[in-house]
């Protein structure tokens, strides 16, 4: 990784918490990843963050 990407592994990044925090590394251009125990879940949850890997 070049030291010039930002990447962030979110745990619960579904959830309210992990999700608003998701959210803001998401509008500071990091690239963000998402863990949560249901990915299928996730993807149906109303609100499901856009450009979470």
């Amino acid at each position: 990784m070049r030291e010039t990407e930002k990447r962030a592994l979110v745990i619960g990044a579904t959830g309210g918490i992990g999700g608003e925090a998701a959210a803001a590394l998401l509008r500071r251009g990091w690239q963000v990843i998402g863990l949560n125990r249901d990915p299928d879940a996730a993807a149906r949850r109303p609100g499901a963050r856009a450009g979470i890997a």
